[in-house]
């Protein structure tokens, strides 16, 4: 009898370990799905997920819409990535633009948006803004985006993420020139066989260009020279440089006793993220708004930012 129940023992034990084993493998998505189906697939995989997704909702002509999210928030299956242009971004049309945008799906929680307040300008030509006021913004991946490896994002591009400055008029982002009130898209295409990121919002227009870019010059987008997440971390879009995500992949990979991050090959990169104000605090000081150096967002095998 003590034999037939130490084998029992012994069977139930093996059990519960393989288990355990096959929960640990699993990405920090994949456990946060067990319980809420939050999150998407990792990369390379066509492995479909239910995911907290936003939609886009956009006119077809102008005004620019009033409510800045617009999609409503939905439970949706997303197991490709995020699509492609079909062409140059400067040779389309308001309606190619539009008819592709209604295509995206952006995730919406925490772990996977960034909100912050950081700098801003007001004016013509563009001066910073009263002491304490900022720019609001809300940067949110397209769901698909991790599925992407930054060495195979076609010529054509993609959008990336988009932006929402939710401050009100007259408080545009310093830096990268985020408008307020709007709703700016992170295009990532390529330029002479380099990978560029460009920012841009709609004219609305149906004649002439049907894209206007808020910053005068695209800046590189690079693949962080770091380790990645594990597989199965979810999109993910940050207002960060490559040595703040260095950080994170460290904590979601668990690595305690990890070479130190912030090496010279990553500092050479990119700068650290400041919190330093640009415009003096008053003498009774808000939190002082992020110095915006960088936006960043998660692709396959790794972290990709612009810098």
């Amino acid at each position: 009898m003590m034999r037939r129940t130490t084998y029992g023992l012994v069977a139930a034990v093996a059990v519960a370990l393989l288990l355990g084993i096959a929960y640990c493998n699993r990405g920090p998505s994949d456990r946060r799905d067990a319980t809420s189906q939050g999150d998407s697939a990792g990369p390379n995989t066509t492995t479909a997920h239910t995911d907290s997704v936003e939609g886009e909702s956009e006119p077809l002509n102008g005004p620019e819409p009033a409510d800045l999210h617009g999609g409503a928030a939905e439970e949706l299956i997303v197991s490709r990535p995020t699509p492609a242009l079909s062409k140059p971004l400067d040779s389309m049309t308001n309606a190619e633009v539009y008819a592709y945008l209604i295509t995206m799906k952006y995730k919406t929680g925490a772990f996977n948006t960034h909100s912050a307040k950081v700098p801003c300008t007001q004016g013509t030509p563009p001066k910073p803004c009263a002491s304490g006021d900022s720019a609001d913004l809300l940067i949110q991946p397209e769901a698909g985006m991790n599925l992407w490896e930054h060495d195979s994002i076609p010529k054509n591009g993609l959008v990336v993420a988009r932006i929402i400055n939710s401050a009100p008029l007259n408080h545009d982002a310093a830096v990268f020139g985020y408008p307020a009130r709007r709703k700016t898209w992170w295009v990532v295409d390529s330029s002479g066989g380099t990978l560029r990121s460009r920012f841009f919002i709609r004219t609305y227009s149906s004649s002439g260009a049907a894209v206007q870019y808020v910053t005068s010059t695209p800046h590189p987008f690079i693949h962080c020279p770091h380790p990645p997440a594990p597989p199965g971390t979810a999109a993910r879009a940050k207002f960060w440089t490559c040595v703040v995500s260095a950080d994170s992949a460290v904590a979601l990979r668990g690595d305690r006793d990890a070479t130190p991050v912030r090496a010279a090959t990553l500092e050479s990169y990119i700068h650290p993220v400041s919190l330093r104000s640009a415009v003096p605090l008053p003498l009774v000081p808000k939190p002082a708004p992020m110095l915006l150096e960088s936006n960043w967002v998660s692709c396959g095998g790794g972290c990709c930012a612009t810098n």
